[in-house]
């Protein structure tokens, strides 16, 4: 409902959801993504996190399908992160933005040019976090998950 509200297009939508778990489920299905791409524009860009690969691999590999039913480019990346504890995964989704692409030089460069100083992220973490380890390509490639739907919504198996 929330979205609903908005008649300008987002240049960015940064989703910090709660886990796919009771009413949340429908935060994570096409319906739901396909409104958000709705605000999101031609243009934009979706950030999303998506799960650790290896505690929640099919509910990972699910909010991918999903969204590349809705976006053109879909990329995932991933960063240990110290609180959570394993490896987890994040995804950028855009008809047109291609964050991969991006050369590390040029990401230099902006945090530069903007006096953007950093603690974690930079030029050279850039394209690192979009190699992913080889076992999560391969479960990418096999992709034998199903699309989270309003009718059969995603929910993170405990």
């Amino acid at each position: 409902e929330y979205v609903d509200g908005f008649a300008e297009p987002f240049d960015a939508v940064i989703l910090d959801l709660t886990d796919p778990l009771g009413p949340s489920r429908r935060l994570y299905t096409l319906e739901a993504y396909r409104r958000i791409g709705d605000i999101v524009g031609d243009d934009g860009i979706l950030v999303t996190h998506a799960e650790s690969p290896y505690i929640y691999q099919r509910e990972f590999l699910t909010i991918h399908r999903t969204l590349s039913e809705v976006y053109r480019i879909v990329r995932p990346y991933g960063a240990w992160i110290p609180s959570l504890g394993p490896y987890w995964m994040f995804i950028t989704a855009s008809n047109v933005h291609d964050p991969k692409a991006i050369k590390p030089e040029e990401i230099g460069r902006r945090l530069r040019e903007r006096g953007i100083e950093t603690q974690y992220y930079g030029a050279e973490l850039h394209g690192a976090v979009f190699t992913l380890p080889k076992n999560i390509l391969e479960a990418l490639e096999k992709g034998d998950v199903g699309l989270s739907t309003d009718e059969r919504p995603l929910e993170r198996l405990l």
